[in-house]
């Protein structure tokens, strides 16, 4: 449930200077460290509440100063202006499913801070065995007034298809690439060829250069190839450069025809 909690946290920090439909990865100075000034409350006995908590002044996103001000203003509060997002795009997701209107909203989704990882933190909240609801309530500092609906938010089970749905439509369709690769070798199998040289499948991690986002990949290694990965593998730390063509599908992907396996040092 935590990890569900997360995502949706960082989705809406991440979506407010970065308005898309997908965050390859959920990162960012501003983002991790509103995402650590979070606190848990304490839950009731025998609740399934979670409490989260930010102040609002506790992340300064006025990158144009040098100064921390003695007395910073909550008017401009980064933490309110997240939290809005969130509150907001999750209001609008709650309308789209209400008036069966999702296929509509998929094209202003990601301006209202919508994204699949959002979805993804969703559905990670809605149990299949239990099939719970889920209800946000929020609560807001009267120090700020809020300017949006402070209304609860509820999503029925019933709706996890659906969102499920959505979750894939706003997720990047992945596209074959051919393309030298930056990555590490994770797990190594292999067999014995007639010419005493072990080779066999290898799972990669590869760094996806247009995105910045990292994906599993299998591949066949041949033995000089195998070679290099098992001494890239004892070798903590070491990075592995190799061409090849990444098709697209689920993870593990597979990289095809690869060639020029090599260790790169001090990348």
């Amino acid at each position: 449930m935590l990890d569900g909690i997360r995502k949706i946290l960082l989705s809406g920090a991440c979506s407010l200077h970065n308005r898309r439909g997908h965050h390859p990865r959920l990162r960012g100075t501003l983002a991790l460290e509103f995402l650590n000034a979070c606190q848990l409350g304490h839950t009731e006995k025998g609740s399934f509440i979670w409490k989260v908590s930010c102040q609002l002044d506790a992340i300064s996103d006025d990158s144009d100063s040098p100064y921390v001000p003695l007395f910073p203003p909550c008017v401009d509060s980064y933490t309110r202006k997240v939290l809005s997002l969130i509150h907001s795009g999750l209001s609008g997701l709650q309308t789209a499913l209400l008036n069966d209107t999702l296929d509509a909203f998929v094209k202003k989704a990601p301006e209202q801070g919508v994204t699949s990882n959002l979805c993804e933190g969703i559905l990670s909240l809605l149990d299949e065995d239990t099939k719970n609801s889920l209800e946000i309530i929020p609560d807001w500092s009267p120090r700020v007034k809020y300017e949006g609906k402070p209304q609860k938010l509820r999503f029925d089970y019933d709706y996890a298809s659906r969102i499920e749905g959505l979750q894939k439509a706003l997720t990047p369709q992945d596209t074959e690439e051919t393309n030298e690769f930056l990555g590490t070798v994770e797990k190594l199998e292999g067999e014995t060829n007639d010419e005493g040289n072990r080779e066999g499948y290898g799972v990669l991690n590869l760094l996806i250069q247009e995105s910045g986002e990292t994906v599993k990949a299998r591949s066949y290694l041949d033995a000089n190839s195998h070679a290099t990965a098992i001494r890239a593998y004892k070798k903590d730390g070491s990075y592995i450069s190799v061409k090849g063509s990444l098709k697209p599908g689920r993870q593990p992907r597979q990289l095809v025809s690869p060639s020029d396996f090599r260790i790169v040092d001090g990348a």
